[in-house]
């Protein structure tokens, strides 16, 4: 016998949005993502609910001749949202805006 009140589907992802030059190369823990330009999203594998989870992001891109490399580490959990911003100039090196995805 079915229910007829419909389940909400737990969320157990987080999302990153990442703003950086566009030929810049980003990368995740080590791992290079292919994506390319001013805007870059990264959907984290399933998370546990209530835990958080730590994640070394680095983006690296010639400026003026010369090599720029910015790294942040960001904490998220599931269900939320972090954006990073590597080229605002009010960004500043630890400039991360965390907003908290509503959970069910």
């Amino acid at each position: 016998m079915q229910s007829d009140t419909a389940q909400t589907p737990v969320v157990t992802r987080a999302e990153v949005d990442v703003f950086l030059p566009a030929e810049a190369e980003l990368t995740f823990q080590g791992q290079v993502l292919p994506q390319r330009g001013l805007l870059r999203r990264f959907t984290s594998p399933p998370l546990r609910l209530g835990e958080d989870y730590t994640y070394d992001i680095t983006a690296t891109w010639t400026e003026d001749g010369r090599e720029v490399t910015k790294s942040r580490q960001i904490v998220v959990r599931a269900g939320s949202r972090v954006t990073v911003d590597f080229i605002s100039s009010e960004a500043g090196e630890r400039s991360i805006l965390r907003t908290k995805v509503p959970m069910p």
